[in-house]
């Protein structure tokens, strides 16, 4: 019947009403009455459109009604109305149930087909994998993804690895490992190769579900070819790494010879070329700031930031950091100090990177604190951790900014980083150095009151 053309089926529509109507008028009762009409409900299953489904139920009501007056007599009269009610209500009832089912078949169908247009859009697919059986299938944007057809290529896990780049099966087999044993989510970048030889890129996403005993049954995922974008990513990581280069070089070497001339070593200058030259010397200090903040991020991305671990005595450190950075305290009236820092507490660590840390959340608290207020640094034990905090009187965080304060390039006013200089990375870069070391980083502001950024550490054991 699903082969037939929409006037093949209204033929066989016409020629069913008819046999039964003339059945209905020579029998008595017409096999129990009007119940055949149900049958050219039934058939409008293969037509298009459910008003065809209401047309049909009126038209089987129609001949219900006309075998009620119409056929020979054979029984008592209560009966056959009785009989054709009912057969009416199951003409209604058949009508109603195959008319929503025709409604939330065209539904999925077009929620199916936006989905595969948005796949093939976005260059997504999805695939089913059954644990159990190792049976995998693919939608055809994975087939088109990983230059293969259902014809020639097998759908098995085993099909999938063949397809991964060997250096990167291993870390895949391991993630899909820690995802079915409950460990981690599915979520990894990797790279394919087709059969022509060309590599691509690709990001899968994927969610475990298990029988109620617990034990891993299926595995839902998508692939998202990511090869435009993560050689895009990879020029312009490129790019700023060779120009931020490129510019430290001579930039440090114009800092380091306008520092040799702020010293007097050129003998003594005039106040006004002083003045030019301490302009000069402070605009080489932000850029090699910006430069280097901006390789750092660099590294950061690109997963190649390192870190040299060894024991460090957090007081000792803080105590370090207020020296390193009295000279920037002093420049906008402020005074670093550690009223609580009495407890030799100690952590594991990159000593560099931390101090980076502490310059970064000293430096800002330093840039928007009132002239002449104070900024204290603490440290205290804190369930395992070590909590270290750095409290300023400043103005506060306005509300609207504290959400995407860790953010790369976010600054809370821009009239106030026009004045006080900043990158906008030095908190995001922070947030990364910290966590790296295993730790979280937060903070605790009330405008017009001031600000307390913290991070905690695990103690060393």
């Amino acid at each position: 019947m699903d082969k037939l053309s929409p006037r093949q089926l209204q033929i066989v529509v016409a020629v069913s009403a008819a046999l039964f109507l003339l059945f209905d008028l020579s029998v008595p009762l017409g096999v129990a009455g009007g119940i055949p009409y149900v049958a050219l409900v039934i058939l409008g299953v293969w037509f298009p459109a459910k008003h065809h489904i209401y047309i049909l139920a009126a038209l089987g009501s129609a001949f219900t009604v006309i075998g009620f007056f119409a056929s020979p007599p054979g029984g008592e009269e209560w009966v056959v109305l009785l009989n054709r009610a009912l057969a009416l209500a199951m003409i209604w009832i058949a009508a109603a149930l195959i008319a929503t089912r025709k409604q939330t078949e065209a539904s999925l169908a077009e929620t199916t087909d936006r989905l595969v247009s948005s796949q093939q859009i976005a260059h997504v697919g999805s695939w089913d994998w059954n644990i159990v059986s190792g049976g995998l299938e693919w939608t055809d944007e994975i087939y088109k993804i990983f230059g293969r057809s259902r014809d020639n290529f097998g759908s098995t896990y085993e099909n999938f690895l063949e397809c991964i780049h060997p250096e990167d099966r291993d870390k895949v087999t391991t993630a899909v490992g820690e995802a079915v044993a409950g460990e981690k989510t599915y979520s990894i970048d990797h790279r394919i190769v087709r059969p022509d030889g060309s590599v691509r890129y690709v990001h899968e996403m994927g969610k475990v579900y298990r029988d109620t005993s617990g034990a891993p049954v299926r595995m839902l995922g998508v692939v998202h070819d990511i090869t435009e974008r993560t050689l895009l990513d990879r020029a312009k990581n490129e790019f700023i790494s060779t120009v931020s280069h490129e510019l430290r070089t001579p930039l440090t070497s114009i800092k380091g010879s306008l520092g040799l001339l702020k010293s007097g070593v050129a003998g003594d200058l005039p106040d006004k070329l002083k003045s030019m030259l301490n302009i000069a010397y402070e605009n080489s200090d932000r850029l090699v700031m910006l430069i280097n903040d901006i390789l750092d991020m660099e590294k950061i991305d690109a997963g190649k930031m390192t870190y040299d671990m060894q024991p460090l005595v957090v007081v000792t450190l803080l105590k370090d950091a207020i020296a390193a950075n009295q000279g920037y305290g002093a420049e906008h009236n402020v005074d670093f100090s550690c009223p609580n820092c009495g407890d030799d507490v100690m952590l594991q660590g990159d000593k560099g990177r931390l101090m980076q840390v502490m310059s970064n959340l000293m430096s800002n608290a330093a840039k928007f604190s009132p002239d002449g207020a104070p900024v204290e640094l603490s440290v205290a034990r804190s369930n395992g951790d070590v909590r270290v905090a750095v409290r300023d009187y400043g103005p506060g965080i306005p509300l609207e900014f504290q959400d995407s304060l860790f953010k790369k390039f976010t600054q809370a006013d821009a009239s106030d980083v026009r004045q006080k200089g900043g990158t906008g990375l030095g908190l995001s870069i922070t947030k990364a150095i910290v966590e790296a070391h295993g730790g979280t980083i937060g903070f605790e502001s009330e405008v017009g009151e001031g600000s307390t950024f913290y991070f905690t550490l695990p103690l060393l054991k």
